[in-house]
């Protein structure tokens, strides 16, 4: 009987019960990759991925999106619906080669762990980025923020590592 008063709301109203009846539904959370979620934190937690990260949003009432760098093993969790942009690193070292320093490693995903010297706003590319460490004496790698337009030349070379920016967001009901 139960199965016929629902089919029935659903012919007259166009809408099933859950719906109808007020019940809470779940807004979905989409993942991407290479993005950040901007807006108000709510709290930042050690996670092993950005999967365990949408899980912890999901189960957190008052979470409206999140972001989790790989490299740092930290998920940042939002409050409300928040805005994400685009957030992919780029990075290489600076080494003599022949009497003339070039940029060797560079690659996509990965940072390098040497302090930081400065950054550089407003550069147009990570190649762009790569070329501001050649010209500074004192820098031996570099990580460019392509999103953000980022350059951060840095005092050591250090060690590679992976870096990738996963963030999520719900979806408008």
């Amino acid at each position: 009987m139960a199965c016929r008063v629902e089919l029935l709301l659903i012919l007259v109203l166009g809408m099933p019960t859950t719906a109808w009846s007020g019940a809470a539904a779940t807004t979905p959370m989409m993942m991407q990759q290479h993005c950040q979620a901007q807006g108000s934190d709510l709290r930042a937690q050690k996670t092993k991925d950005g999967s365990a990260c949408l899980t912890l949003c999901q189960e957190t009432p008052d979470c409206g999106g999140f972001y989790h760098v790989s490299g740092w093993g930290q998920c940042f969790l939002k409050k409300a619906k928040v805005r994400t942009s685009s957030l992919r690193i780029f990075s290489g070292a600076v080494r003599e080669d022949q009497g003339q320093r070039r940029v060797v490693d560079a690659a996509y995903d990965q940072d390098y762990s040497g302090k930081d010297l400065r950054r550089v706003v407003k550069v147009p590319s990570g190649v762009a980025c790569g070329q501001e460490c050649v010209r500074e004496a004192q820098c031996h790698a570099f990580a460019y923020f392509e999103g953000l337009q980022d350059c951060w030349l840095k005092r050591a070379e250090g060690r590679p590592y992976g870096k990738v920016f996963t963030c999520g967001s719900r979806e408008a009901n």
